[in-house]
């Protein structure tokens, strides 16, 4: 007869969290393989329109550096990873305070969740600005969400102020 927790699942219930070494070999080389695919597509330079760039870029231990240099507004045949590496890490994070109801832009007051507000806090807010952009001429599955345009999705958080009498 065997014990068991009321919480716990049965044995063969349990999902085995964890991938063992050859199917994380497995794993790597077929994502290995599908970012080595090359793509076409039009690079467009949003930061400085009109302007080259130049990069190098390793996308996994044991690569060599590869060098590209891509054209503002021209068609490029370049590697899915790398693609991907230009629509998604290519980036700066744009930080603001967010004004309160006068247009200052300190002290902003923050809501608690009851509806009263808690003006021991500020409120800033935070967004990725892309830099550059890899517009892809040919079909992509839809697994490649990399390929949408970046949205303009702003991040805010609540950061509580700290009296100066208890800071250390």
């Amino acid at each position: 007869m065997a014990i068991r927790l009321l919480n716990q699942e049965p044995e063969e219930k349990r999902v085995k969290s964890k991938m063992s070494k050859e199917e994380v070999k497995k794993d790597i080389a077929r994502c290995r393989a599908r970012d080595n695919e090359l793509v076409t597509g039009i690079f467009t330079n949003l930061e400085r329109p009109g302007n080259p760039i130049k990069f190098g870029l390793k996308l996994y231990p044991g690569d060599d550096f590869i060098f590209y240099h891509l054209l503002h507004g021209e068609k490029h045949r370049i590697p899915r990873g790398v693609a991907r590496h230009v629509n998604t890490n290519c980036h700066y994070i744009e930080y603001l305070n967010l004004k309160d109801e006068f247009g200052r832009e300190t002290n902003q007051k923050a809501g608690i969740n009851d509806g009263r507000l808690n003006s021991n806090a500020n409120m800033t807010a935070r967004r990725k600005v892309p830099r550059f952009s890899f517009t892809s001429l040919e079909y992509m599955d839809i697994d490649d969400d990399w390929d949408k345009k970046p949205s303009n999705l702003v991040e805010v958080e609540i950061n509580p102020i700290v009296p100066a009498t208890l800071r250390a």
